[in-house]
C-alpha cells in the first residue's frame, strides 16, 4: 500500500475544541506520517492501531485509549483491525491569536465551516492523506 487510506468521517468545532474523526476500512489502512503546529490528543474510539511517534518505540493502542502527541512531532497510525475509528482533538482556546481571530458570529454555519477549513489547513503539516466523506 503506497498511499494513505484514512477517511475523515466527521469533523467540527465546539467550545474551543476542533475534532476530526478518522475511519479505517481495513486492517493495514494508515494515516500518513505528519506533524501539527500545536499539541493534540488522539482518542482511539474503536479497534486498535499501531502508533508510531518520532523518538519513541512503536506501540499498539486499543479502544478506548487517549494518546498525547506533542506539537511538531512526526506521528503515524496504522489500523490493526477492520473498521477502526480514531479522533484527533485540538484545543484552540490558547491558539486563537495565532490560528485565527474568533468572529463574533461563531454559531453561523458558514462561519463555522470556514473556521473548520482554516483549522484543518493550519493544523496538518506534511499530510495529504485525508479527505472528507460526502
Amino acid at each position: 500500500m503506497t498511499e494513505s487510506v484514512s477517511k475523515i468521517v466527521e469533523h467540527g468545532f465546539y467550545a474551543g475544541i476542533y475534532w476530526r474523526e478518522h475511519f479505517f476500512y481495513k486492517k493495514g489502512d494508515f494515516h500518513k506520517g505528519h506533524t501539527h503546529e500545536i499539541d493534540h490528543a488522539t482518542l482511539i474510539v474503536k479497534g486498535s492501531v499501531l502508533v508510531e511517534v518520532e523518538g519513541k518505540e512503536p506501540f499498539v493502542a486499543s479502544a478506548p485509549t487517549v494518546i498525547e502527541v506533542p506539537k511538531e512531532v512526526l506521528h503515524k497510525f496504522t489500523a490493526l483491525e477492520d473498521d477502526t475509528i480514531y479522533m484527533c482533538i485540538f484545543s484552540t482556546k490558547d491558539y486563537e491569536d495565532t490560528l485565527f481571530k474568533m468572529p463574533d458570529n461563531l454559531n453561523d454555519p458558514e462561519v463555522k465551516k470556514g473556521i473548520i477549513e482554516a483549522l484543518k489547513t493550519k493544523l496538518c503539516n506534511d499530510c495529504d492523506g485525508c479527505y472528507v466523506s460526502k
